[in-house]
């Protein structure tokens, strides 16, 4: 995990991290290569969370979901079941447009985003960000099984209280 200051660039690392910024110095190993200057590579493999949700925001969280599903390249044969599975382990309504959504349940779906990828590096930026009890239970509980499953998951947050309860 990645704990520091407002500005102290977590989010940067991540961007970098997730292939949507080219460093401007030193390199990116993944499975021993470089691959700094490929950055299709890295999101091949990667999940990114950002702390602010992209949009559409006119849709409905399963449409929603479902677009983002398709553009980040899911297999289409188990898409349907993948963003299921998201919409009912963070608790969202699924009929309900994304602008109507409330900032924690807006952070759970971003959270479902990334998650539904299944990808091998999964990358949340201040993913605790808004959450009451159960969103954070959640993403706790979400985080673990990605490990579980043989997936790394890198975290960044301003207090170390998250990064210390579930990073090895």
């Amino acid at each position: 995990g990645l704990v520091g200051l407002s500005g102290a660039g977590k989010t940067a690392a991540l961007e970098v991290a997730a292939g949507q910024v080219r460093p401007t110095r030193g390199r990116i190993l993944l499975e021993g290569r470089d691959v700094s200057r490929k950055p299709e590579r890295l999101r091949a493999v990667a999940a990114f969370a950002p702390a602010a949700l992209p949009g559409p925001h006119d849709l409905t969280v399963a449409g929603w979901l479902a677009t983002w599903a398709a553009l980040d390249g899911l297999p289409a044969a188990d898409r349907a079941a993948r963003i299921e599975a998201q919409i009912a382990h963070f608790a969202l309504p699924a009929d309900r447009r994304v602008d109507h959504l409330s900032g924690g349940a807006r952070q759970r779906l971003g959270l479902a985003r990334s998650f539904a990828a299944q990808a091998q590096l999964t990358l949340l930026d201040d993913p605790a960000r808004g959450l009451d009890g159960a969103g954070l239970r959640a993403l706790t509980k979400a985080i673990r099984a990605r490990a579980a499953s043989g997936g790394t998951v890198i975290l960044s947050a301003p207090a170390p209280h998250l990064v210390v309860a579930v990073c090895d």
